[in-house]
Formats: structure tokens, sequence, C-alpha cells
């Protein structure tokens, strides 16, 4: 229990780091979260993760591409983590992907790349509700007669 305690805490403050003045710290704590985050979003209280969560779907509108990349690549550990925990994530996760759609369109190519690369791991995984709904409703009106 200390343990997980001390990964909370070790993971709030690097969370509350990703909204530093500086852009090289927030690349640097996003980089750290992408190693650590793996290992460690299992042992988090729900509360924990939520945060975890709001705080990368921050992260997709920063002034650095690098950063907003490492965002996208955490939001794919965050989401497919939520969902195989069984955490009640799914609708956080639809959340998310459709947070990753709205930047398909930005100005950089780099960025493009990594949201699109994030969306197509996520619903590889458990495609998002409302992605499913239109997949159905452009199809229901594709073979109307």
């Amino acid at each position: 229990r200390l343990f997980v305690n001390s990964v909370t805490m070790t993971l709030r403050v690097q969370s509350q780091a990703l909204d530093d003045d500086d852009p090289e710290t927030r690349h640097d704590v996003a980089a750290l979260l992408h190693d650590a985050l793996p290992s460690v979003m299992p042992l988090l209280p729900a509360d924990a993760l939520v945060s975890v969560g709001d705080s990368l779907l921050q992260r997709l509108d920063d002034t650095v591409d690098a950063v907003r990349i490492l965002a996208a690549q955490l939001l794919v550990i965050y989401a497919t983590t939520t969902l195989s925990a069984n955490t009640g994530g799914k609708s956080q996760v639809d959340n998310i992907v459709s947070r990753l759609l709205v930047h398909m369109d930005d100005a950089s190519l780099a960025v493009r790349d990594a949201m699109e690369a994030a969306v197509g791991q996520i619903v590889t995984v458990t495609p998002p509700e409302f992605l499913v709904a239109e997949c159905l409703r452009v199809r229901a009106v594709s073979f109307e007669p």
C-alpha cells in the first residue's frame, strides 16, 4: 500500500509538471511518463487514473509538437490499459479518440501522423461507441433502396 501511495503521489506531481511554463520541462515529463506509465498504471487508483488522462488530453493542445506527439502515444497506453483493467473507462476512451480525431487536421504532418497512429492503435483494441454508431448509420444510408 505504501508503494502504491508513493507511485500515485509521484505520478500526480509529474502530471502537474505537464502544465509547466517551460516547453522543455513539459517534453521531458512526457518522455518520462512514456517510459513509466505502462508499469505504474495498473497500480493506480481510479481517481489518479482520471487525473492522468485529463492531463494527457490537455497536452494534445500543447504549443510544442513533440509534446503533442508524446501525449498521443501516452494516450494509447492510457486507453488500452484502462480498457484491459476493466475500470469502466470505455466512455473516457471514446473521449480520447474523439479528441485525437480533432487534431488529425493539424498543420504539422508529424502531429497528424501521430494522431492517426494513436487512433488506429486504440480502435484495434476497442472501436469507440460513437465510431461504431456512425459506421452503422452510414452503412444503413448507403444500402437504402
